[in-house]
């Protein structure tokens, strides 16, 4: 019977060690547990899965480790920030690719980013649905070619987007570091 008591201990004591441990994440693999830090010239801002935040596909590859990304826009051959026609191989490289919504199916875009060498597909939503709408967060379906993208995609909300597009055009410096959320850390939502 002590024997069962202290092993019993032991295993509960494990338990909530792990708990409370920094390195416990609470992440879904499918991007709606990341916190998203926007940093533009040293100044972030982080935002949630949802309104005014960003949407996530079921598709894609999934945010397992805390990166900060250069993001800028993904021009195709056409050029436009489409991402409808192939974006140059290496033009991309290690960058989050902003590409705008419209033209084709979102996983074509984020196939033709990750193409392009892109570490991460960021679809901008660039039209609002009513006017004065700029918070909508739409969840993206494949298309035909979303089961071959093993990158990361999300779908910015246009109040994100126009922050950006203002940035990229007056020369700042943007990243986009999704966030594991720790129990711990100061984000995390409890």
């Amino acid at each position: 019977m002590k024997k069962n008591v202290t092993l019993f201990a032991a295993m509960a004591m494990g338990f909530f060690l792990s708990l409370f441990s920094a390195n416990l994440a609470a992440q879904g693999t499918d991007g709606q547990g990341i916190v998203l830090r926007l940093t533009i010239d040293g100044v972030s801002t982080d935002y949630r899965n949802g309104a005014c935040g960003y949407g996530t596909a079921a598709w894609g590859g999934a945010v397992t480790d805390e990166a900060c990304l250069d993001v800028v826009w993904g021009y195709d051959i056409t050029p436009d920030s489409l991402g409808c026609d192939s974006i140059p191989a290496g033009s991309l490289n290690g960058k989050a690719a902003m590409i705008r919504r419209g033209g084709c199916e979102f996983g074509l875009k984020a196939l033709n980013a990750e193409k392009g060498g892109a570490a991460f597909a960021l679809i901008a939503n660039n039209v609002s649905a009513t006017a004065g709408d700029d918070c909508n967060a739409i969840p993206m379906g494949a298309g035909a070619v979303g089961d071959q993208v093993t990158i990361p995609a999300l779908f910015l909300c246009r109040n994100i987007v126009n922050l950006i597009d203002a940035a990229l055009l007056a020369g700042k410096s943007v990243q986009i570091c999704p966030l594991l959320p720790r129990l711990s850390a100061s984000y995390a939502e409890f």
